[in-house]
């Protein structure tokens, strides 16, 4: 009916009221389009802040990625599943969760705008020609978080006053990165910084030490409120821990923003891979990774080096694309899969249980395997009728978690007898391994 009143109303209509009439139908079409998507969004299951948060972290690692390449395309990746990360998180239902997680958003901006405002300039470094402005990305999430702190039920004014705290540390960190790329811009974020500030004391911050930064923001004699590593520490604080900084950042706790960083080296222990969306850390530096990749897997083992032919295994990640009827799948229905493989490969499964492993449901798995026939006794004075086959057995920890559309595998296996010895140390490196 909608075609063919269209055709029938541009058949006699001027050219330039055909166009007004197709453009108004267009919109139309769309605003019907959105309205399914919507319904069919509304109608979803309500999001866990810990999801979301797995997702903040999953982005914001591809911003750092974008930034340091150099990369406007990764940038303009992240851009976009940021704006579309923001409709989730305005339906957390926890409404502390909402406003850190806005603010974290926008801490993620402070570290993209620098390098966004130079690669966009260029057609060699931004071929596709695509722009946005990354500071009124920043205005926009503050804002946003103002907004929903403002109507949030439940928040007391010392946490409105932290809330303003973080807003004027992120106008802070932003006046410094961008000093040198606009002056003016550095200007307006240095007064943005002192109005939260100044906001924060007069609402009775959670700790004495934002009235110390305010007056020595109010005197000019402040390079930064907070280095460039307690920023991200603060901005892991918002969206990993969910808190406000108060527990953090104590007076004379040794963690005052004003306090100057320790000199620090870069942590050669841990180890991030983003696009199979997990980390882990080696125990020290006589612990090495080693990877395998293929399209479709990852396989890093995490071992002694050197190798220490008495200390198991090492520990084993082994991630794996699932396949399009796999991911369909239930959780328990893939792992029952993966426990019946292992025992079709011969592998008696001792005990196997379900359990959470960073906030997901996972199994958990140990088996044992006989290899037969690797060395012969002999009775004494020769072979002879008497000489038997001796029995190896190895013992094996697993768990299984599904996440991202990806299976993880997490394992370490030793001999029987060795088993017990090994199995605390190589436990809590397991404990490690973090998908987001």
């Amino acid at each position: 009916m909608l075609k063919r009143s269209c055709r029938t109303y541009m058949k006699g209509a001027p050219a330039r009221e055909a166009r007004r009439f197709a453009a108004g139908a267009r919109t139309l079409c769309a605003c019907l389009a959105l309205a399914v998507v919507f319904a069919a969004y509304a109608g979803a299951q309500v999001p866990r802040s810990e999801d979301v948060a797995r997702e903040i972290e999953y982005v914001n690692g591809i911003a750092l990625k974008g930034t340091a390449d150099g990369n406007m395309e990764t940038i303009a990746r992240a851009h976009r599943a940021f704006a579309n990360l923001e409709m989730v998180v305005k339906t957390v239902p926890n409404a502390k969760d909402r406003v850190l997680f806005l603010v974290a958003i926008a801490y993620s901006y402070i570290d993209i705008c620098p390098v966004s405002a130079a690669l966009q300039l260029s057609s060699a470094t931004n071929p596709s020609g695509f722009s946005f402005d990354c500071v009124e990305r920043v205005d926009y999430y503050f804002n946003a978080a103002i907004r929903a702190a403002e109507k949030a039920e439940g928040l007391s004014g010392s946490a409105m006053a932290d809330i303003s705290f973080l807003i004027g540390v992120g106008y802070d960190r932003l006046r410094n990165n961008m000093k040198g790329v606009s002056e003016e811009g550095a200007e307006r974020f240095e007064k943005m910084a002192l109005r939260h500030f100044r906001k924060s004391v007069e609402l009775g911050p959670g700790f004495d030490g934002v009235k110390d930064i305010l007056s020595a923001y109010e005197k000019g004699d402040v390079k930064s409120v907070v280095s460039h590593e307690k920023f991200r520490e603060l901005h892991r604080l918002l969206y990993i821990d969910r808190a406000l900084p108060q527990p953090a950042y104590q007076p004379g706790g040794g963690g005052n923003p004003l306090t100057p960083p320790a000199a620090t080296e870069a942590d050669e222990n841990l180890y991030i891979d983003y696009h199979w969306r997990f980390s882990a850390r080696k125990p020290d530096a006589s612990w090495r990774y080693s990877v395998r990749k293929s399209q479709t897997s990852l396989h890093l083992a995490i071992e002694k080096s050197p190798p220490d032919p008495g200390s198991g295994s090492g520990l084993n990640i082994v991630c794996r694309s699932l396949s399009a009827s796999s991911a369909s799948m239930s959780v328990e229905a893939h792992i029952e899969n993966s426990v019946q493989m292992l025992m079709s490969a011969g592998y008696n499964i001792a005990s196997r249980k379900a359990i959470t492993h960073q906030g997901l449901p996972a199994q958990e798995i140990i088996s044992t395997h006989e290899y037969a026939n690797i060395i012969k006794t002999t009775a004494p004075g020769g072979s002879g009728p008497d000489a038997q086959p001796s029995k190896l057995v190895s013992k094996q920890y697993m768990i299984i978690v599904i996440s991202n559309g990806i299976e993880y595998i997490i394992s370490f296996n030793s001999l029987e007898p060795d088993f017990a010895r090994i199995f605390p140390e190589y436990k809590m490196i397991a404990n490690t391994v973090t998908m987001f």
